[in-house]
């Protein structure tokens, strides 16, 4: 997608599908946007939205990165990550990284590379955040190449993950032909995107687009 010239910038548990055959697929490309694009209004999901989405600048890369950081921190710890924003649509303060909890310091069977890589994804200014997905996935697979050696070991890397609880602060439901749109995607017809696009004007706060 990235190499077509777009974004997603809504990666999150709810937009990703696990195959039965194996593998994931992303879905709902309705916030995708080009890359550099400024979005004059906010558009997100609040447990998961970079800074440069509530501050409205220019979108790139390392905004998907910290969408998917975000997610991996919950699939890890069963926690949100401290974002700009919250689901009620308000600004807050966020705490220095160096206060947040580490996957591998809630759960000691992480690896280290894995937790690490999660807390570059989620760092909070863009440039310190790997720069694309290719980098992430290369770390990606050198983290898994750990937890496979871990696994034949006999560790066990599973946690409690409690149900993911989404904000909705859009009240808005979506159109999308969900079999249409996996057509879209797997053909790469990306001039699609503006057929499932939904704006939709949120009531608590004229600037917030879809936070949901």
């Amino acid at each position: 997608m990235h190499e077509r010239g777009y974004l997603h910038t809504d990666i999150k548990p709810n937009n990703i599908l696990l195959r039965v055959t194996g593998g994931v697929k992303i879905i709902d490309f309705g916030q995708a946007c080009e890359i550099g694009f400024r979005k004059p209004r906010i558009q997100g999901t609040p447990d998961y939205i970079a800074p440069e989405q509530v501050n409205r600048r220019p979108l790139g890369k390392p905004t998907d990165v910290f969408n998917l950081g975000a997610t991996l921190y919950w699939a890890l710890t069963g926690r949100t990550y401290p974002t700009v924003i919250t689901k009620s649509g308000k600004r807050q303060d966020v705490p220095d990284q160096t206060d947040i909890p580490t996957p591998s310091s809630i759960n000691a069977e992480i690896p280290s590379v894995l937790s690490r890589l999660v807390m570059e994804c989620c760092e909070y200014e863009s440039y310190r955040r790997p720069k694309d997905m290719i980098e992430v996935m290369h770390r990606l697979e050198v983290a898994q190449a750990v937890v496979h050696t871990r696994l034949d070991e006999g560790h066990d890397l599973t946690i409690d993950v409690a149900p993911h609880d989404e904000a909705e602060l859009s009240g808005g439901q979506d159109s999308v032909d969900m079999d249409d749109l996996a057509e879209a995607v797997d053909r790469y017809d990306y001039s699609a995107f503006d057929e499932f696009t939904h704006e939709t004007e949120s009531e608590t706060d004229p600037d917030l687009g879809e936070l949901r």
